[in-house]
């Protein structure tokens, strides 16, 4: 013959059992079947209301984290090489996020004048700026010399510019393999020259 146990011997005689507030009204006894299912109503509606205020919040949150990622995202590099006592190459490029180029040459350089176009590589460019810690670096390195010329690079992220002035060549090799990898985006960008202009030979 089965024995079905006792409630209390679940539990201790000083305490009694924990109930969840969800299901308590429920469990009370004495209570017609109506007042059941108009209490199991209301508990299935605050469970709703509740799924729904979290899943509320959770498309709130994941509509907003791209909002803030994109803006403190890097939208345009603008490298710019000036005149020295001698031959250096004279000129501005503008490297933009949807892909596009503008150059300007203005001495010593294969390509005289203003031209645009399109080129790739701007993610990977930027991801290389970011990993080269551009914006933690000074505004300004020089040399105690003349007659060198300057590199000067700006980047925008989240609409701020930062602009590195880099004298003679004297910034750390950070700031120069970002020098070095614009060029090599312009090397390899698909150019034409800009509306109202004549295009110039390759030298």
């Amino acid at each position: 013959m089965r024995v079905r146990p006792r409630l209390s011997c679940f539990f201790r005689s000083s305490e009694k059992p924990v109930v969840s507030p969800l299901i308590a009204p429920l469990l009370v006894p004495g209570r017609r079947e109506s007042d059941k299912a108009a209490e199991r109503g209301m508990t299935m509606k605050r469970l709703l209301t509740a799924a729904a205020f979290v899943l509320a919040c959770a498309f709130t949150a994941a509509s907003q984290a791209p909002m803030a990622k994109a803006q403190e995202q890097i939208t345009e590099i603008t490298l710019e090489r000036t005149a020295c006592f001698g031959y250096c190459p004279i000129y501005t490029v503008t490297l933009r996020r949807d892909g596009t180029i503008s150059y300007n040459g203005k001495k010593f350089v294969q390509l005289e004048g203003m031209y645009e176009g399109k080129f790739y590589g701007f993610e990977r460019l930027a991801q290389l700026i970011l990993s080269r810690g551009y914006f933690n670096l000074k505004d300004n390195y020089t040399v105690n010399a003349t007659d060198l010329p300057s590199t000067i690079t700006s980047v925008v992220r989240g609409g701020k510019r930062k602009t590195i002035r880099n004298y003679g060549d004297s910034g750390p090799v950070e700031l120069w393999g970002i020098e070095m990898a614009i060029d090599g985006v312009l090397r390899g960008a698909e150019l034409e020259k800009a509306k109202g202009q004549q295009a110039a030979p390759r030298k």
